[in-house]
């Protein structure tokens, strides 16, 4: 009666680690995809300061020709 529940106990032990295996490596796939998201951010975030400032440069000079035009 032991070697029966044993040997039913053996495949779920099985399919547990088979799971713990096949989840270790989806685990490590979001972490390289989550650090190059930071990335992705940083990177937008310096393009889009890189353009208000050259918008507010391009305006500046825009009202100061208008005012020394005057």
């Amino acid at each position: 009666m032991n070697d029966a529940s044993t040997s039913s106990d053996q495949p779920n032990e099985n399919i547990s680690s088979d799971h713990a295996a096949a989840a270790a490596p989806a685990d490590m796939g979001t972490e390289p995809t989550q650090e190059k998201k930071r990335v992705q951010r940083e990177q937008k975030g310096a393009v889009l300061d890189h353009l208000i400032r050259s918008i507010d440069i391009m305006v500046y000079c825009q009202l100061s020709t208008l005012y020394y035009m005057e």
